[in-house]
């Protein structure tokens, strides 16, 4: 009696476990750090009367979110604007779907008066502007072969398998690298592009009807601050007029132009090869290249419109 008490308790457990699995809604959101609720307690108010508006900002990507800060910054015509960040300097972990744990998440109200005399009777929005720094880290295979191998694997019709990904974040990047092996030290390009899929060929554009996005500040909103490709042990450099700064096993590029034309790439390149003293001992070997973009990110937020009836 006892062992069939047993078997009923793990039982139910793992039915329990496996239901939690298969309901959990965690998983990563290219939006990185976002506004995910905007509440105003009144949609209406008397000039001269103030509203309060609740807020929370989540980290949805797959990065940590630093010196996240949230500011009101409008409109001023309709509203007394508080100097002060509603958010500042905050950091925010990013959410593990594995372990069905959300992001960072925190919340904030701010209450808004509204300036005397004023009137908007269809309804003014409330102005929101979210800053912070983020990263993309991507990676590509290489697959570098000695020549004898080469010969052998030609023969064998050897199809390399070459792993490729990147992290979830606003910025994607596009990394280009051999798709065939690579025979001894023969020289390799290694390319590199960025994209903001929330923004147009026209710029920054509303991905929804509330929400415009932005990269870094708005002096040059489609700069990324620091681009850094890292080469496995055993490779140098042997063109690196891109970089802005070269060591051993890195380059590093600042000031990378976003692409925002398909037909105009903003693309930089690197040339790659195995070092001479590798050579003696090289087969088959698989190396992989790594890509980090560092950025700040600006997104702008506007709240469901506020009426807003004079008391004259």
């Amino acid at each position: 009696m006892r062992l069939l008490l047993v078997l009923l308790l793990v039982a139910s457990l793992g039915c329990i476990q496996a239901e939690q699995k298969q309901t959990c809604q965690v998983a990563y959101n290219p939006a990185g750090v976002a506004v995910t609720n905007m509440q105003l307690d009144y949609p209406k108010i008397y000039a001269g009367n103030k509203v309060r508006l609740s807020l929370e900002v989540a980290n949805l990507g797959e990065e940590t979110g630093k010196d996240i800060d949230l500011k009101v910054t409008g409109p001023e015509h309709y509203f007394t604007i508080p100097a002060e960040s509603v958010i500042a300097k905050a950091s925010m972990e990013p959410p593990d779907p594995n372990k069905c744990i959300e992001g960072g998440i925190k919340s904030a109200t701010v209450q808004l008066e509204s300036k005397p005399g004023v009137q908007a009777l269809d309804g003014v929005p409330i102005k929101l502007k979210l800053a912070y720094g983020y990263k993309t880290r991507a990676w590509a295979d290489v697959v570098v072969l000695s020549e004898q191998q080469w010969a052998v694997r030609m023969q064998e019709g050897f199809v390399p398998k070459l792993y490729q990904g990147q992290t979830v974040s606003p910025i994607k990047i596009k990394l280009g690298v051999p798709a065939v092996p690579v025979v001894g030290n023969s020289v390799f390009q290694v390319q590199l592009s960025l994209e903001n899929p929330a923004a147009s060929s026209s710029g920054p554009t509303s991905t929804t009807d509330s929400v415009t996005a932005y990269i870094g500040d708005l002096v040059d909103p489609d700069m990324v601050k620091n681009v850094t490709i890292t080469i496995p042990d055993g490779f140098e450099f042997s063109e690196s007029s891109a970089c802005t700064e070269v060591s051993a096993d890195a380059c590093r590029i600042e000031n990378f132009k976003v692409t925002k034309d398909p037909d105009n790439v903003r693309e930089k390149r690197v040339s790659v090869k195995l070092k001479d003293s590798k050579l003696s001992s090289l087969v088959e070997e698989s190396f992989k290249i790594d890509v980090e973009a560092d950025y700040g990110y600006t997104v702008f937020y506007n709240t469901n419109p506020v009426i807003i009836v004079s008391g004259d």
